[in-house]
Protein backbone atom coordinates (compact mmCIF):
# COMPACT_ATOMS: atom_id res chain seq x y z
CA UNK A 1 0.00 0.00 0.00
CA UNK A 2 1.66 3.14 -0.54
CA UNK A 3 0.86 6.09 2.33
CA UNK A 4 -2.04 8.22 2.24
CA UNK A 5 -2.11 12.07 1.47
CA UNK A 6 0.67 13.73 3.22
CA UNK A 7 0.71 17.66 3.87
CA UNK A 8 2.64 19.50 1.52
CA UNK A 9 6.18 19.10 0.61
CA UNK A 10 5.86 23.37 0.09
CA UNK A 11 5.25 23.84 3.93
CA UNK A 12 8.88 23.99 4.59
CA UNK A 13 9.15 20.90 7.22
CA UNK A 14 11.42 17.81 6.45
CA UNK A 15 10.13 15.03 4.87
CA UNK A 16 10.18 12.78 7.07
CA UNK A 17 7.90 14.12 9.58
CA UNK A 18 5.25 15.04 6.75
CA UNK A 19 1.85 14.00 8.53
CA UNK A 20 -1.41 12.97 6.96
CA UNK A 21 -4.05 15.56 6.23
CA UNK A 22 -8.06 15.08 6.89
CA UNK A 23 -8.45 14.20 3.18
CA UNK A 24 -5.64 11.51 3.67
CA UNK A 25 -6.72 9.59 6.88
CA UNK A 26 -10.31 9.10 5.50
CA UNK A 27 -8.66 7.76 1.75
CA UNK A 28 -6.92 4.88 4.00
CA UNK A 29 -10.34 4.09 5.98
CA UNK A 30 -12.14 4.00 2.29
CA UNK A 31 -9.21 1.69 0.83
CA UNK A 32 -8.75 -0.49 3.59
CA UNK A 33 -12.44 -0.91 3.94
CA UNK A 34 -12.50 -2.56 -0.05
CA UNK A 35 -10.16 -5.38 1.48
CA UNK A 36 -12.62 -8.36 2.02
CA UNK A 37 -13.52 -9.52 5.09
CA UNK A 38 -11.71 -13.29 4.59
CA UNK A 39 -8.51 -11.70 2.84
CA UNK A 40 -6.44 -10.10 5.66
CA UNK A 41 -7.12 -13.28 8.00
CA UNK A 42 -3.23 -14.22 8.11
CA UNK A 43 -1.53 -10.88 8.54
CA UNK A 44 0.71 -11.15 11.66
CA UNK A 45 2.17 -7.77 11.49
CA UNK A 46 1.30 -4.88 9.15
CA UNK A 47 5.49 -3.12 8.32
CA UNK A 48 5.73 0.22 7.42
CA UNK A 49 8.50 2.49 6.31
CA UNK A 50 9.98 4.95 9.17
CA UNK A 51 8.76 7.99 7.91
CA UNK A 52 5.36 9.59 9.94
CA UNK A 53 3.19 9.58 6.89
CA UNK A 54 3.32 6.05 6.26
CA UNK A 55 3.21 5.07 10.16
CA UNK A 56 -0.12 7.10 9.98
CA UNK A 57 -1.71 5.09 7.43
CA UNK A 58 -0.45 1.48 9.08
CA UNK A 59 -1.95 2.56 12.13
CA UNK A 60 -5.13 3.81 10.57
CA UNK A 61 -5.10 0.43 8.58
CA UNK A 62 -4.96 -1.27 11.76
CA UNK A 63 -7.66 -0.29 12.96
CA UNK A 64 -9.90 -0.23 10.26
CA UNK A 65 -8.91 -3.92 9.36
CA UNK A 66 -10.13 -4.16 13.24
CA UNK A 67 -6.60 -6.25 13.67
CA UNK A 68 -4.71 -6.47 17.24
CA UNK A 69 -1.43 -6.98 15.00
CA UNK A 70 1.58 -4.64 16.09
CA UNK A 71 3.33 -2.17 13.42
CA UNK A 72 6.95 -2.92 12.52
CA UNK A 73 8.72 -0.12 10.94
CA UNK A 74 10.60 -1.60 7.95
CA UNK A 75 13.92 -1.08 6.65
CA UNK A 76 14.40 -0.48 2.90
CA UNK A 77 10.91 0.58 1.98
CA UNK A 78 12.34 4.10 2.21
CA UNK A 79 11.25 6.00 -1.14
CA UNK A 80 14.39 6.23 -2.60
CA UNK A 81 15.39 2.23 -1.69
CA UNK A 82 15.90 -0.41 -3.66
CA UNK A 83 13.20 -3.02 -3.64
CA UNK A 84 16.00 -5.62 -4.88
CA UNK A 85 16.69 -4.96 -1.00
CA UNK A 86 12.78 -6.17 0.58
CA UNK A 87 11.76 -8.84 -2.10
CA UNK A 88 13.61 -11.47 -1.31
CA UNK A 89 12.30 -11.62 2.30
CA UNK A 90 9.05 -10.85 1.29
CA UNK A 91 9.71 -13.96 -1.28
CA UNK A 92 10.94 -16.41 1.06
CA UNK A 93 7.89 -15.18 4.38
CA UNK A 94 5.87 -17.89 5.16
CA UNK A 95 2.81 -15.46 6.08
CA UNK A 96 1.00 -12.83 4.61
CA UNK A 97 2.84 -9.45 4.49
CA UNK A 98 1.14 -6.00 4.95
CA UNK A 99 3.27 -2.94 3.69
CA UNK A 100 3.39 0.34 4.01
CA UNK A 101 5.41 2.60 1.62
CA UNK A 102 5.87 5.22 -0.89
CA UNK A 103 5.78 5.97 -4.67
CA UNK A 104 7.90 4.72 -6.61
CA UNK A 105 8.90 1.75 -4.06
CA UNK A 106 5.24 0.04 -4.47
CA UNK A 107 5.66 0.81 -8.24
CA UNK A 108 9.26 -0.63 -8.29
CA UNK A 109 8.51 -3.60 -5.73
CA UNK A 110 5.23 -4.79 -7.51
CA UNK A 111 7.01 -5.09 -10.86
CA UNK A 112 9.55 -7.09 -9.53
CA UNK A 113 7.51 -9.16 -7.86
CA UNK A 114 5.44 -9.61 -10.78
CA UNK A 115 7.93 -10.27 -13.07
CA UNK A 116 6.52 -10.92 -17.18
CA UNK A 117 2.78 -10.48 -15.59
CA UNK A 118 3.69 -6.91 -14.91
CA UNK A 119 4.02 -6.14 -18.45
CA UNK A 120 1.66 -3.97 -19.63
CA UNK A 121 -0.20 -2.93 -16.79
CA UNK A 122 -0.80 0.14 -15.12
CA UNK A 123 0.75 -0.26 -11.68
CA UNK A 124 0.79 3.12 -11.11
CA UNK A 125 0.18 4.06 -7.17
CA UNK A 126 -1.76 7.04 -6.27
CA UNK A 127 -2.21 8.29 -2.70
CA UNK A 128 -3.85 5.04 -0.70
CA UNK A 129 -4.02 2.59 -3.37
CA UNK A 130 -3.30 -0.73 -2.47
CA UNK A 131 -2.47 -3.88 -4.45
CA UNK A 132 -3.14 -7.48 -2.97
CA UNK A 133 -0.91 -9.90 -4.52
CA UNK A 134 -0.70 -14.01 -4.05
CA UNK A 135 2.54 -16.36 -3.94
CA UNK A 136 2.15 -18.63 -6.24
CA UNK A 137 4.82 -20.44 -6.08
CA UNK A 138 7.92 -20.35 -3.57
CA UNK A 139 11.04 -19.16 -4.71
CA UNK A 140 13.29 -21.75 -6.85
CA UNK A 141 16.32 -21.86 -8.92
CA UNK A 142 14.57 -20.50 -12.16
CA UNK A 143 12.35 -18.18 -9.88
CA UNK A 144 14.75 -16.93 -6.70
CA UNK A 145 11.35 -14.66 -5.99
CA UNK A 146 8.76 -17.17 -6.13
CA UNK A 147 5.85 -16.80 -8.97
CA UNK A 148 3.16 -13.38 -7.93
CA UNK A 149 -0.46 -13.09 -9.25
CA UNK A 150 -2.04 -9.89 -8.87
CA UNK A 151 -5.61 -10.31 -6.93
CA UNK A 152 -6.87 -7.42 -6.93
CA UNK A 153 -5.96 -3.24 -7.14
CA UNK A 154 -7.58 -1.44 -4.33
CA UNK A 155 -8.48 3.09 -4.58
CA UNK A 156 -9.74 5.21 -2.48
CA UNK A 157 -13.22 6.79 -3.32
CA UNK A 158 -11.86 10.16 -2.97
CA UNK A 159 -8.38 10.99 -4.61
CA UNK A 160 -5.89 13.84 -3.80
CA UNK A 161 -5.80 16.91 -5.72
Amino acid sequence: MRHAQPESSLLRQPDSRRTLTALGIRQVGQTVGKIPAEEPSGITVIEHSPLVRARQTAEIAAQRLNSPVPLKPCDNILPDDDPRLVAPELAASENDRFLVGHNFHVEKLARLLLGKKAAGKDLTFAHADLLILERTAPPSAGAPLGDWTPVRFLSPDERSA
